[in-house]
């Protein structure tokens, strides 16, 4: 199974993609919206990672950032790149450049954010 790091690393890079395109073309907005998803995916599971849990499907990852208490706060992010990522991909949907721009600067970045700080290790708090 790949592990958080390797996760992380595939985040980032299909938000490199998502970023590359040409969002003046209409399919290349359909294919951001979809590398966003994935990324938030990826984010998703470098967290999962962390816990030795590695979902097997889009539905028991869906159900996990619904329910884990440190996802619960982005899930609606994340369900809102996953609906957006399915209506481009088998509704064919059009996106605007303004959809596609709001989908990674509001929900991507919740998510990314939300993960940062769970992958980030606190030092220990001082007995008192």
């Amino acid at each position: 199974m790949p592990s958080s790091a390797a996760h992380g690393e595939r985040a980032r890079d299909n938000e490199a993609f998502a970023a590359a395109l040409d969002l003046a073309s209409a399919i290349q907005r359909s294919w951001a919206v979809v590398a966003l998803f994935y990324s938030a995916l990826h984010w998703v599971e470098a967290y999962l990672a962390t816990k030795d849990m590695h979902p097997g499907n889009h539905m028991v990852r869906s159900r996990l950032a619904g329910t884990d208490t440190n996802l619960r706060p982005i899930y609606l992010h994340y369900r809102e790149l996953e609906d957006m990522s399915r209506h481009a991909r088998y509704e064919l949907r059009p996106f605007t450049e303004e959809q596609v721009r709001e989908l990674r600067l509001r929900h991507l970045t919740a998510v990314k954010e939300r993960i940062a700080t769970l992958l980030t290790p606190r030092p220990p708090t001082p007995d008192l």
